[in-house]
């Protein structure tokens, strides 16, 4: 694939301006130009640019790293990686890494790095320091158009597939009085934060139904009055309205007046809920994790 220079900087956060002045003062990249000698870059010089950034950010001097051949800077990533004193430097050149894959749809470069993470961390941490965020880049950047769809849905469902398999891998809860009934409303289709949150009440020994994405609300009700859930949760990962989503809210307490209902999604929207009884908003991982370790005391009864 073929990048300009604006997008360059859309995926590494360095300036246009800098990158130029990289260029043209340390020669770290050396862009191809068109017929009309328009600058564009290649996969390859995307990629030295992501780990350029990982080191810069991680206080290494530009004029040192630009003295770096390919092999010594691969060499510096890695010994970035391993040291346990950087560990916002290794969040970084992970999340660049994973960026560097989805854009070249690079599977093996993709599932290796998030492997890696998992086996240094755990899932939970890899979810909060390179999962979450890297959905956030990509999110923005299909919003902005700098990213085509297909590569955000490539990094989301090798993001899918892992903790899936994560979760396969726990032991299945019995509900003997009741589960958690998990799900997307009928226009939700992101479910990446869904499938985490199972995994954390999987991995709690919480027993779940998990009913995934565009769920009507039809159905929904179906699913209780079969399952008689405690307590329901679900995630607006679209860009709903403060409107919809009041509504929405305002829908499940009626509609289920026997359950708690946690909700998830940006504290954009959340902060401007009304919020009912019954109901716990959550703006990210830690508050499920306050109320797995805290409940019924978190959620109103």
């Amino acid at each position: 694939m073929f990048y300009s220079i604006r997008e360059l900087a859309r995926y590494s956060g360095i300036k246009p301006h800098t990158i130029r002045i990289w260029e043209q003062r340390y020669d770290i990249l050396s862009p191809h130009r068109t017929d009309t000698n328009i600058r564009y870059y290649d996969d390859e010089q995307l990629h030295k640019l992501l780990n350029v950034t990982s080191l810069v950010n991680a206080g290494h001097k530009i004029s040192k790293v630009s003295a770096y051949s390919d092999a010594e800077l691969i060499e510096a990533i890695k010994a970035l990686q391993d040291d346990p004193d950087y560990p916002y430097a290794r969040f970084d050149h992970a999340r660049n890494a994973l960026l560097s894959a989805t854009l070249t749809f690079d599977e093996p470069q993709f599932v290796g790095t998030l492997k890696q993470c998992i086996d240094r961390m755990g899932l939970e941490d890899t979810y909060r320091e390179v999962i979450g965020p890297l959905l956030s880049q990509t999110g923005l950047l299909w919003r902005q158009h700098d990213m085509d769809p297909s590569q955000e849905h490539f990094a989301s469902a090798l993001i899918r597939q892992t903790i899936s398999a994560a979760i396969n891998d726990l032991p299945v809860a019995k509900a003997d009085t009741g589960c958690w009934l998990l799900f997307l409303p009928e226009q939700e289709e992101h479910e990446v934060g869904l499938l985490f949150a199972h995994f954390l009440l999987r991995k709690a020994g919480e027993p779940v139904i998990y009913l995934g994405p565009r769920v009507p609300m039809s159905s929904l009700v179906s699913a209780a009055e079969l399952t008689r859930p405690d307590l329901l949760l679900t995630f607006f990962t679209a860009m709903f309205s403060i409107e919809e989503s009041q509504a929405y809210i305002d829908q499940l307490v009626d509609q289920f007046p026997g359950c708690n209902i946690c909700v998830a999604g940006a504290p954009a929207i959340l902060d401007q809920i009304i919020t009912p009884n019954r109901v716990t908003l959550l703006t990210n991982v830690d508050d499920l994790v306050t109320i797995l370790s805290d409940q019924p005391a978190t959620i109103d009864e």
